[in-house]
């Protein structure tokens, strides 16, 4: 199944608002309401914004055509993965206890919803299964399904990791440049506060 834009915004809304009816009947505080729904509108939204600046880059674009992929579908599968990327941060919360699930690997479990909603494109799957990852390349290259890929295809994937990686830090950063780091120090990855570095481009 290939996605659209228009498909992916009403995914992740469809996604939310099953979170949302998951919630009833369960004590869940508002503090955790309203982060699970800042994970799944506003963060994804500030990755897609910092997504179009990236893939409008000249050096971008001519890596997209280096790599013999049709720009028009290149950038619409960099918004796709921008806008899906932490649909796992909806079933972070276990209900009946109204807190966090323990090692809970919010990627994979996005990568497993995708599946669940058929959706097969390795370009989409796969950068969006190790995005959080502070070097995505040493899962990826082990994984059976990247294995399996042409030498082409697996080249598109690295090149989707690398822009789903950095369009998810920008987002960070403007999200803490918004809040103040002080309102994000509960929910940042570990990688942020140590890590700042954007793939050369």
């Amino acid at each position: 199944m290939i996605l659209t834009v228009q498909q992916s915004k009403q995914l992740l809304q469809t996604e939310l608002e099953k979170a949302m009816l998951s919630f009833e009947g369960y004590n869940i505080s508002d503090d955790i309401k309203t982060w699970v729904y800042k994970k799944s509108i506003p963060h994804p939204y500030l990755v897609y914004e910092a997504a179009k600046k990236i893939r409008k880059n000249d050096k971008t674009i001519e890596i997209i055509k280096s790599l013999g992929l049709d720009i028009e579908r290149a950038n619409q599968i960099i918004d796709i993965n921008a806008l899906l990327h932490d649909l796992g941060r909806l079933i972070e919360v276990e209900l009946e206890t109204g807190l966090f699930k323990q090692n809970f690997e919010h990627a994979i479990e996005s990568y497993e919803i995708l599946k669940e909603h058929g959706i097969d494109d390795p370009c989409v799957l796969l950068p969006i299964k190790y995005h959080n990852l502070l070097d995505f390349r040493e899962k990826l290259f082990i994984d059976p399904e990247y294995q399996n890929l042409s030498n082409r295809d697996k080249d598109a994937v690295i090149f989707f990791s690398e822009q789903i990686a950095d369009a998810d830090k920008l987002g960070n950063i403007v999200e803490v440049a918004k809040v103040g780091l002080e309102g994000r120090q509960g929910i940042l990855d570990g990688r942020y506060k140590n890590e700042a570095e954007i793939t050369p481009i």
